[in-house]
């Protein structure tokens, strides 16, 4: 609300912006008459190491975040300031999945958002996040103000949005080893959106099992250790 400026952008604190990354935002919005651009960026997990992440260009929004959000507007998002205060910025009601449940509502008024595939950020995937219950929170009222317009559009989008707050829940709760509560939800995920859940929980579980070192030697040619 303060910026005096037309464009206006975001960086997370423990995040960085890569050099190039404001020229890339400013020169996108200025030659278009889109609403607003993110960014490829990389995904730095600690443990893990980085992950290149390049969201998709070129797809549809709405149907794009039925399967949550891979646009990480944190740091990414440049955005010009008229339609920012047009939306009410974020929902500070919400304390997880605030970014998500922006880009919806900028779908839902038709706003267009330019995906640039330069990965021009280092996002940093904090652990273990936050608590299930907050995430739950957070989804239900997801799914309470943005299930209707998408079902609208589509029920099979709005059967993969049900899916991905699912998904999102459950992962909260394996994140803090409640796998009673855990279970149920990916599963049930799983089960709505196949196709679509899959392969994000293998990441997701990729990164929380710890990989175990191998033990012992490798003998070589000659049987030496």
């Amino acid at each position: 609300r303060e910026a005096r400026a037309e464009i206006v952008a975001f960086l997370d604190s423990d995040d960085v912006w890569l050099p190039g990354m404001a020229r890339a935002q400013l020169a996108a919005l200025r030659s278009s008459a889109r609403a607003a651009v993110t960014t490829g960026f990389v995904l730095d997990t600690g443990r893990l190491g980085h992950q290149g992440r390049r969201p998709r260009g070129g797809a549809d929004l709405t149907t794009l975040l039925t399967r949550g959000c891979p646009l990480a507007p944190g740091s990414t998002l440049a955005i010009r300031k008229t339609v920012w205060l047009e939306l009410g910025g974020l929902d500070e009601t919400l304390e997880r999945l605030e970014d998500w449940e922006f880009f919806l509502r900028l779908a839902c008024r038709g706003h267009a958002v330019e995906v640039l595939p330069q990965a021009l950020a280092v996002i940093r995937w904090s652990q273990p996040g936050p608590t299930g219950p907050i995430v739950e929170q957070s989804c239900a009222r997801i799914l309470a103000l943005h299930e209707g317009w998408v079902s609208d559009r589509s029920p099979a989008l709005a059967r993969r949005l049900r899916a991905a707050t699912a998904y999102e829940t459950g992962l909260a709760f394996l994140r803090h080893h409640d796998l009673r509560r855990a279970v149920p939800d990916l599963l049930r995920s799983t089960l709505m959106d196949p196709v679509g859940r899959i392969a994000p929980g293998l990441r997701a579980l990729r990164r929380l099992v710890p990989l175990a070192p191998l033990r012992g030697q490798a003998r070589g040619p000659e049987g030496d250790g």
